[in-house]
């Protein structure tokens, strides 16, 4: 019951740190206020006065129950959160992108890689392309797509930072010799045949 609680509080207090995007940090700043109970523990903000703020802080209040439920308040509003329910969705969220990934190509939620999705391969071949971010790389893939007389029938290319992610739905399959040469540009990471 204890890990079950500790771990509550640990999703509380992340939660609220990127959610609210507050300075306060409950256990560690002397400007909150920690209150306790027999069945809930209850931490609320209360603003710095002291530090110059671009923006107004507004305080809430996070209560992780001992059956392991945690209740944000924030201006007038209470959200539930049961952290065993929580896991699991996030464990099938992570089953579910990890597949769509692998099936169709699609990204989701990635922290290093752009958010791109074509929905269900519905052609022969689909084809992922993670590359560098750099001039020309679009018209390099597809020269060589072309050089092999496959055309494209679907294409999106999708960038983050220093890196890019290009799907591409084929009428036919590429043959290896295609297939190396998408590799040997220079700037493409990796090649994945779907």
């Amino acid at each position: 019951m204890r890990f079950k609680r500790f771990s509550a509080m640990l999703l509380a207090l992340a939660m609220c740190m990127g959610v609210f995007s507050t300075t306060v940090f409950a256990y560690s700043d002397e400007s909150a206020i920690t209150t306790t109970t027999e069945k809930a523990e209850t931490v609320e903000t209360v603003p710095d006065k002291t530090e110059d703020k671009t923006s107004e802080e507004l305080p809430y209040t996070v209560t992780v129950n001992e059956d392991g439920t945690v209740v944000f308040s924030f201006n007038g509003k209470e959200w539930i959160y049961d952290t065993e329910e929580s896991e699991d969705n996030c464990a099938r969220m992570a089953v579910e992108e990890l597949m769509e990934y692998l099936e169709n190509g699609n990204i989701r939620n990635s922290v290093n890689f752009p958010a791109c999705d074509m929905g269900v391969k519905k052609t022969v071949c689909r084809i992922s392309v993670l590359h560098k971010n750099v001039p020309n790389m679009i018209g390099q893939i597809t020269g060589a797509l072309a050089s092999g007389e496959i055309n494209i029938s679907d294409m999106t290319n999708k960038s983050k930072d220093k890196y890019a992610y290009t799907l591409m739905d084929l009428d036919h399959s590429p043959s290896e010799d295609v297939i190396e040469k998408l590799k040997k540009i220079d700037g493409v990471l990796r090649v994945r045949v779907i």
